[in-house]
């Protein structure tokens, strides 16, 4: 648990450089994207804590709700500044 707790922290550093760098931060897919993934994996983790799921149910929830996200947040990074392309 602590190994996947890690990698979904450095997951959303990746969200948040991308956020604060411009180039996620007037996309509205992205954003409903990362909100979407973001609030159903709060209600996911609540689940988690109170009905005592194991463990091994939060690599599922961190697949669709942390890693999606992310990825998006890396393919919009590479067309920005590799590509050079907008960020719109």
């Amino acid at each position: 648990l602590i190994v996947a707790l890690s990698v979904t922290l450095g997951m959303f550093l990746i969200e948040l450089l991308g956020f604060f760098s411009g180039v996620s931060m007037f996309n509205g897919t992205q954003n409903l994207i990362s909100i979407g993934t973001h609030a159903s994996a709060s209600v996911a983790l609540l689940f988690f804590l109170f009905e005592q799921w194991p463990c091994n149910t939060y690599w599922w929830i961190f697949a669709f709700c942390s890693t999606l996200p992310a990825c998006i947040e890396i393919v919009l990074m590479i067309a920005v500044f590799v590509l050079k392309k907008k960020p719109l």
